[in-house]
């Protein structure tokens, strides 16, 4: 039973069953059409036979007597009643109630019909009347008239057999072509339809392989342009995309593990060291300091995890119009001690009225994150902060003259949990540029990052403006 709820066998039955419903109503159509055909010829025959009876009237067919019809000598002759008999005519002398006259042929006893009498209105008439067994023989009834009156009718009469016998044959060669035609259909299509769903076959299996921990497999088709190919093509890139982001999550939980284990084991350590001993009242506040300390990092870490789960949702919801002038404005107040306790000179050129639609609290998360990295890994010098319009954008440009990065890491540095070195961790999860791309792209902007080791770094982000 499951075999017959598949696509190939399903596809068999569709053709066969389609072209057997065509071929039974084409069929029809040339039957009734052949049988049309026939009859019409049949009558054609037997009217024109008529007429050639009727024209001899006073001659050699048909003489005319005291108002009464009888067959002539050339009728009644042996030669000619082999040929009537030879072409299966007969030919029947009525009066006008139906009385039989004088017949000659095969069916010359055959009763007159009642719809053949209809002719003795002055209309011919044609009928048809069943015989023995389970023939029928056509009936052509001709009014003979003379001098305007009725002097009786003229029939002739021919077999159906014939035309039985040819409908026969034809519905026997429907009987046994269209069902064979129909299950060659079948096969046909059950064939074409395991080629053409072969590649199906391979995309299954291929399916069937794939788990989370192994998105390896690919589906092996020759490159075609058809839909199968297309489906191919997809379901590799799909599957690309999948162990991409497959590794990417994995490295991640593994990345936020490793993070979120070191201030637990400093934390563990600190507890296990102070309890080996009795302590002084400044030891145990320095541990509880330390811990503090711990504690606080894990915090950062654990809501910044939360930031990069929930911003995009966060993002897209709330949404109203920003002065960014204003708030580059405060953000650089803000972060004005930090700078002034490194001994750092913190500039700004701000343009003023440069509006958007976005997220304050996300762009205030954003700013905050790029200055203080931009202090963080500035041992001296300055740091410049420049916002104008550019077109329909605007933009924001962050520069220092800090230790720089090396551009062989820029391609790296907005991945989660990336550091550069040891040199720029500062007690950072590597959280805060992943955050900011993620608010940026939130606002439909872009973010970039120019920078040289020991010449400084210049990150640009450029956000739609109102």
């Amino acid at each position: 039973m499951s075999r017959l709820r598949t696509l190939r066998v399903r596809f068999a039955l569709w053709t066969a069953g389609l072209l057997l419903a065509t071929m039974l109503g084409f069929s029809a159509f040339v039957y009734w059409r052949t049988a049309q055909g026939l009859r019409e010829s049949l009558d054609a025959g037997l009217r024109a036979s008529a007429a050639q009876v009727v024209t001899g009237i006073g001659g050699e067919n048909v003489n005319i007597e005291d108002g009464q019809i009888t067959l002539g000598d050339a009728v009644a002759d042996p030669v000619a009643l082999a040929q009537l008999q030879e072409q299966g005519l007969t030919i029947r002398v009525l009066r006008s109630d139906g009385t039989i006259v004088q017949a000659v042929g095969l069916y010359r006893d055959l009763p007159v019909d009642r719809a053949s009498l209809q002719a003795a209105g002055g209309t011919p008439v044609f009928s048809t009347v069943p015989i023995s067994g389970s023939g029928h023989v056509r009936v052509y009834t001709l009014p003979v008239q003379e001098h305007g009156q009725l002097a009786g009718l003229v029939q002739i009469m021919q077999s159906l057999e014939p035309v039985d016998e040819t409908l026969q044959q034809l519905l026997i060669a429907f009987a046994f072509g269209i069902p064979v035609l129909s299950g060659l259909a079948g096969v046909g299509g059950y064939w074409l339809a395991a080629r053409a769903l072969q590649p199906i076959d391979a995309i299954t299996r291929t399916a069937q392989q794939i788990s989370a921990a192994d998105l390896h497999a690919r589906i092996e088709l020759p490159p075609t342009a058809d839909e199968v190919g297309r489906l191919a093509a997809t379901f590799n890139n799909m599957l690309e995309r999948l162990e991409d982001a497959f590794r990417r999550e994995r490295q991640f939980t593994a990345d936020a593990s490793h993070e979120l284990r070191t201030p637990v084991a400093a934390m563990e350590a600190i507890l296990t060291v102070t309890r080996e001993r009795a302590r002084s009242g400044p030891e145990y506040e320095q541990a509880l300091d330390d811990l503090l300390a711990q504690t606080r990092r894990l915090r950062s870490m654990i809501e910044d995890l939360l930031r990069l789960a929930r911003g995009e949702v966060r993002c897209d919801t709330e949404r109203e119009a920003v002065n960014l002038s204003f708030l580059l404005a405060d953000v650089v107040e803000t972060l004005q001690p930090l700078a002034e306790e490194r001994a750092l000179a913190l500039h700004t050129d701000i343009a003023p009225n440069l509006t958007l639609i976005g997220d304050s609290d996300g762009l205030i998360r954003l700013f905050l994150n790029l200055i203080d990295n931009a202090i963080k890994y500035t041992p001296r010098g300055s740091i410049t902060l420049r916002a104008a319009r550019a077109g329909d954008q605007i933009e924001v440009m962050i520069s220092d003259t800090g230790i720089g990065i090396d551009p062989a890491h820029l391609p790296h540095i907005f991945e989660r949990f990336y550091r550069v070195d040891p040199s720029r961790s500062a007690g950072g999860a590597g959280l805060g540029l992943a955050i900011a791309r993620q608010i940026v792209t939130a606002h439909a902007g872009t973010i970039s990052v120019a920078s040289q080791s020991g010449q400084g770094t210049t990150v640009t982000v450029r956000l739609p403006a109102v």
